[in-house]
């Protein structure tokens, strides 16, 4: 758990958790636009999804692990399609998120229990 609570003070700070009121049906939005069909023919909507996302998921991290490693393992494929050859912004926010979902999903960081 170690790994998620310094992601979440790297990206939220300490003390600071963003107002539940308005991100309790983001979850729900983000899972459907990202499985929609109509996303994969929108090259730069992608790239905003992709950002709301990672946003959403560095900032609850610690709040809602369980369900952003649902969110993660659902749209998994869509996410991955995302991916660019060619450097960009959108490759660094993917890189981003694939490596907070490794963390969220593995918070031990790898560390076997003695």
């Amino acid at each position: 758990m170690a790994g998620v609570m310094r992601r979440c003070q790297t990206r939220v700070g300490r003390g600071t958790v963003p107002r539940l009121e308005v991100l309790w049906c983001l979850p729900g939005f983000l899972r459907k636009a990202l499985l929609s069909e109509k996303l994969a023919k929108q090259f730069k909507l992608r790239s905003s999804v992709l950002k709301l996302l990672l946003a959403f998921t560095s900032a609850m991290a610690c709040e809602w692990r369980q369900l952003l490693c649902g969110l993660g393992e659902d749209t998994f494929d869509a996410v991955l399609a995302m991916w660019e050859e060619r450097p960009s912004p959108r490759q660094t926010h993917w890189l981003e998120y694939m490596t907070l979902m490794v963390v969220l999903h593995h918070p031990q960081q790898g560390v076997n229990p003695v």
